[in-house]
């Protein structure tokens, strides 16, 4: 279920058209948008926050950048090898 299918059925259940007005579907969206957040925050729910994001790396380059959606590095896994990588200070 996406954004737009449960905006149509709050549309439906609330008697709207099924194209209301900008003010009714800003006012909608953010209510959802609300309660999506709300539920993310829920420690039963923490796998869902979890996700694979792939990043390929090439030899000699020493940074490589990230998606704009990754909040927090929890492992990274060479996957050729499948070896987890840990972290190593520069010292």
């Amino acid at each position: 279920m996406n954004l737009t299918s449960i905006l149509a059925a709050l549309y439906r259940d609330f008697g709207y058209p099924s194209s209301p007005p900008p003010a009714i579907t800003t006012r909608l969206t953010y209510f959802v948008n609300r309660a999506h957040r709300e539920l993310l925050t829920l420690p039963e729910l923490s796998r869902l926050r979890n996700s694979v994001t792939p990043a390929t790396v090439t030899a000699s380059t020493a940074r490589t950048g990230l998606p704009v959606d990754v909040a927090r590095i929890l492992h990274i896994t060479d996957r050729t090898n499948q070896i987890k990588l840990t972290e190593v200070p520069l010292s």
